[in-house]
């Protein structure tokens, strides 16, 4: 994409792609990222934001308040090596959401509960993609833009030219909180758990006057941080409990395994019926509501 100046109907000089470092990119992006971006809207909250064992290079929210994970690459062929990494940066982000949503509520003016986690972004900036990279960025979740970019710097001129690649915003619907629903998680083959989450919603509200809230991937009960966590499956109901310095009897309690449960759930368990339900748990319950 050579760019050239002409001066009263001469080409005058032309300039192609220049070499830009990855710092440097980002130092544009993050002071005119709103236009390079087309998101009028965009705010920068942090850059080189620790997540899991590696950093977010922009963490951003949008107009609509779905946090943007933002990752910059000055080489095409690194551009799915960017993706792989920002998809695993938003599984940590989605797990441990509420931590994130305080970090976020700390650095720009927003509610922790108008953050939109199910539906976040995913930015990639780079000079080209692949085409096996539009691909992917086609069917992964969450939505995913890719950006590529010409910079020239030429003596004391820069010309930065963006283009939208791809936006799965475009071609997909997005959800809302409305969307997800107890119903929801219980539809289908999933439905022979709902006496077993209706037995322990009971509990829960009966003992400490919460009541359960939904999400796409979860159903939680919370204090000021979520105490249970609670995944079903067709056959089971898994729940996460924050026993931080407890030591719950193993069984029926396991150490929860990294990255699947966020970073404050500990240990959890697993329920296949009502009876499940037993004074013990609910002794546990009540722990992990003190701790939170």
């Amino acid at each position: 994409m050579p760019i050239f100046r002409i001066v009263d109907g001469n080409v005058s000089e032309g300039c192609g792609q220049s070499r830009i470092s990855e710092e440097k990119l980002r130092n544009l992006f993050e002071s005119f990222g709103p236009k390079f971006f087309e998101e009028p809207d965009l705010k920068l909250v942090d850059r080189n934001v620790p997540v899991g064992m590696g950093f977010i290079d922009d963490l951003a929210v949008d107009g609509d308040l779905r946090p943007v994970i933002i990752e910059y690459k000055v080489t095409g062929d690194h551009a799915a090596d960017a993706l792989v990494q920002a998809l695993s940066y938003a599984h940590q982000l989605y797990n441990e959401q509420e931590s994130f949503a305080k970090f976020i509520k700390n650095k720009i003016r927003v509610k922790e509960e108008d953050l939109d986690f199910d539906n976040m972004r995913i930015f990639i900036v780079a000079p080209d993609f692949p085409e096996h990279v539009k691909n992917a960025a086609r069917v992964v979740e969450p939505f995913v833009k890719l950006v590529k970019y010409l910079y020239c710097g030429k003596e004391n001129e820069e010309i930065m030219i963006t283009e939208i690649i791809y936006d799965s915003l475009n071609e997909r619907q997005r959800s809302s909180a409305k969307d997800y629903s107890i119903d929801y998680h219980f539809q289908n083959r999933y439905a022979a758990m709902r006496p077993v989450f209706d037995k322990l919603a009971e509990r829960v509200k009966a003992m400490l006057d919460v009541q359960p809230y939904a999400r796409k991937q979860f159903l939680a009960f919370k204090r000021n941080y979520i105490f249970l966590l609670v995944h079903p499956y067709t056959d089971r109901m898994e729940i996460g409990l924050h026993l931080e310095g407890e030591e719950p009897p193993n069984p029926p309690f396991m150490k929860a395994p990294e990255g699947r449960w966020g970073s404050r759930i500990t240990h959890f368990t697993k329920l296949s019926k009502p009876e499940d339900v037993t004074e013990e748990l609910m002794t546990w319950i009540r722990k992990s509501y003190e701790l939170s």
